[in-house]
Protein backbone atom coordinates (compact mmCIF):
# COMPACT_ATOMS: atom_id res chain seq x y z
CA UNK A 1 0.00 0.00 0.00
CA UNK A 2 1.05 3.41 -0.94
CA UNK A 3 0.89 6.27 1.39
CA UNK A 4 -0.36 9.13 -0.13
CA UNK A 5 -2.48 11.30 2.32
CA UNK A 6 -2.84 11.95 6.15
CA UNK A 7 -5.80 9.46 5.65
CA UNK A 8 -3.61 6.88 4.35
CA UNK A 9 -1.24 6.60 7.45
CA UNK A 10 -4.73 6.74 9.67
CA UNK A 11 -5.96 3.38 8.15
CA UNK A 12 -2.38 1.88 8.54
CA UNK A 13 -2.44 2.70 12.11
CA UNK A 14 -6.30 2.00 12.61
CA UNK A 15 -5.50 -1.57 11.11
CA UNK A 16 -2.12 -2.11 12.81
CA UNK A 17 -3.79 -1.25 16.38
CA UNK A 18 -6.83 -3.46 15.35
CA UNK A 19 -4.54 -6.34 14.46
CA UNK A 20 -2.07 -5.84 17.78
CA UNK A 21 -5.37 -6.17 20.11
CA UNK A 22 -6.18 -9.16 18.42
CA UNK A 23 -3.13 -10.57 19.12
CA UNK A 24 -3.11 -9.63 22.64
CA UNK A 25 -6.78 -11.32 22.60
CA UNK A 26 -5.49 -14.37 21.40
CA UNK A 27 -2.26 -14.09 24.26
CA UNK A 28 -3.81 -13.24 27.41
CA UNK A 29 -7.33 -14.81 26.77
CA UNK A 30 -9.99 -13.43 27.93
CA UNK A 31 -7.81 -11.83 30.92
CA UNK A 32 -7.78 -8.53 29.63
CA UNK A 33 -5.84 -6.13 32.15
CA UNK A 34 -7.89 -2.98 32.99
CA UNK A 35 -7.40 -0.13 35.33
CA UNK A 36 -9.24 -2.32 38.20
CA UNK A 37 -7.28 -5.40 37.66
CA UNK A 38 -3.68 -2.94 37.52
CA UNK A 39 -5.11 -1.39 40.63
CA UNK A 40 -5.77 -5.19 42.19
CA UNK A 41 -2.40 -5.93 41.76
CA UNK A 42 -1.20 -3.02 43.04
CA UNK A 43 -2.94 -3.81 46.30
CA UNK A 44 -1.69 -7.25 46.57
CA UNK A 45 1.69 -6.20 46.11
CA UNK A 46 1.48 -3.65 48.68
CA UNK A 47 0.26 -6.14 50.90
CA UNK A 48 2.65 -8.43 50.52
CA UNK A 49 5.41 -6.28 51.01
CA UNK A 50 3.94 -4.85 54.41
CA UNK A 51 3.41 -8.46 55.28
CA UNK A 52 7.37 -9.07 54.17
CA UNK A 53 8.23 -6.07 55.69
CA UNK A 54 6.33 -7.29 59.61
CA UNK A 55 8.07 -10.26 58.86
CA UNK A 56 11.64 -8.80 58.90
CA UNK A 57 10.80 -6.40 62.06
CA UNK A 58 9.91 -9.60 63.75
CA UNK A 59 12.86 -11.43 62.78
CA UNK A 60 15.33 -8.61 63.81
CA UNK A 61 13.61 -8.27 67.04
CA UNK A 62 14.07 -11.66 67.58
CA UNK A 63 17.38 -11.24 66.49
CA UNK A 64 18.02 -8.82 69.02
CA UNK A 65 16.70 -10.55 71.81
CA UNK A 66 18.41 -13.63 71.45
CA UNK A 67 21.51 -11.73 71.37
CA UNK A 68 20.81 -9.93 74.41
CA UNK A 69 20.10 -13.16 76.29
CA UNK A 70 23.37 -14.40 75.16
CA UNK A 71 25.20 -11.00 76.24
CA UNK A 72 23.24 -11.30 79.65
CA UNK A 73 24.36 -15.01 80.16
CA UNK A 74 28.03 -14.16 79.21
CA UNK A 75 27.59 -11.21 81.55
CA UNK A 76 26.53 -13.50 84.32
CA UNK A 77 29.59 -16.01 83.51
CA UNK A 78 32.14 -13.36 83.83
CA UNK A 79 30.48 -12.46 86.94
CA UNK A 80 30.15 -15.57 88.67
CA UNK A 81 34.10 -16.64 87.67
CA UNK A 82 35.08 -13.14 88.85
CA UNK A 83 34.04 -13.60 92.40
CA UNK A 84 35.68 -17.25 92.52
CA UNK A 85 38.53 -16.09 91.51
CA UNK A 86 38.59 -13.31 94.47
CA UNK A 87 37.25 -16.16 96.79
CA UNK A 88 40.11 -18.36 95.55
CA UNK A 89 42.94 -15.67 95.63
CA UNK A 90 41.39 -15.28 99.36
CA UNK A 91 41.64 -18.65 100.27
CA UNK A 92 45.10 -19.16 98.34
CA UNK A 93 46.60 -15.80 100.44
CA UNK A 94 45.04 -17.69 103.51
CA UNK A 95 46.53 -20.71 102.88
CA UNK A 96 50.08 -19.30 101.65
CA UNK A 97 50.09 -17.29 104.98
CA UNK A 98 49.29 -19.75 107.21
CA UNK A 99 51.56 -22.62 105.43
CA UNK A 100 54.65 -19.65 105.63
CA UNK A 101 54.16 -18.60 109.30
CA UNK A 102 54.56 -22.27 109.13
CA UNK A 103 57.76 -22.75 107.51
CA UNK A 104 58.76 -19.87 109.25
CA UNK A 105 58.49 -21.18 112.60
CA UNK A 106 60.22 -24.22 111.30
CA UNK A 107 63.18 -22.76 109.60
CA UNK A 108 63.31 -20.38 112.57
CA UNK A 109 63.63 -23.19 115.20
CA UNK A 110 65.54 -25.36 113.03
CA UNK A 111 68.68 -22.20 112.89
CA UNK A 112 68.54 -21.84 116.78
CA UNK A 113 68.83 -25.70 117.10
CA UNK A 114 71.97 -25.01 114.78
CA UNK A 115 73.78 -22.41 116.87
CA UNK A 116 72.62 -23.83 119.97
CA UNK A 117 75.12 -26.39 118.76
Amino acid sequence: MELQSIADVQKLQAAFVKSLNTTAERLLGDNKLGPKVLLDDKRQLLADLKDRLRAATDARAEAVRAYDREIAQRESAIASLEAELKNDERVIGRISRATGRKALTKSAGAGRKKRAK
